[in-house]
């Protein structure tokens, strides 16, 4: 079952509300759930499952800091997520877009974990953290370029609610 009422809310939305606004988009090509403090992880799970349920054939990532110290026990039971992103999602998330656009390998998304074809689960190389502020604000800059599409070929962000932390990624 639901771990909270599907209508508590998760940074001023129900669950419901979360799902309508995806649903009023285009068709995600994935889905980007920040999962920052694991506290809000019981009510991330539940609007995981709603997502799950919803667009069964959506790919579902997971990163933020509750993703990264948990990525064993998410892999191993929550069947809803297909991906966590370790470390720097602000990178990983362009590399995964890549993937999903066919021009990079799975394998070489930087911290990405995920289920092998056996299910067994796989953990490709990790990303190091950004230390030097300017490589922070270039990785910034790269999911901002994403969010405002300036180009044909990238992906981009549609931010639901300025402080919701779930994110489409649809083609443009």
């Amino acid at each position: 079952g639901v771990s909270y009422a599907p209508d508590v809310l998760y940074r001023g939305l129900s669950t419901a509300r979360i799902l309508a606004r995806i649903a009023a988009l285009p068709r995600p090509d994935a889905i980007g759930v920040t999962t920052m403090f694991s506290q809000e992880w019981p009510h991330i799970e539940g609007t995981i499952k709603a997502l799950r349920a919803r667009f069964p054939k959506t790919p579902i990532l997971i990163g933020g800091e509750h993703a990264t110290a948990c990525i064993g026990y998410t892999l191993r039971y929550c069947p809803n997520v297909d991906y966590v992103a370790a470390g720097e999602g602000e990178t990983t998330i362009v590399e995964f877009a890549e993937f999903l656009d066919g021009r990079r390998a799975l394998a070489n998304v930087a911290g990405l974990h995920y289920r092998g074809t056996d299910g067994t689960p796989v953990s490709n190389p990790g990303r190091t953290r950004l230390r030097d502020p300017d490589d922070r604000q270039r990785a910034l800059w790269m999911a901002r370029v994403m969010r405002e599409a300036r180009y044909p070929d990238v992906w981009k962000f549609v931010a639901l609610a300025d402080v919701l932390s779930i994110y489409p990624l649809i083609r443009v």
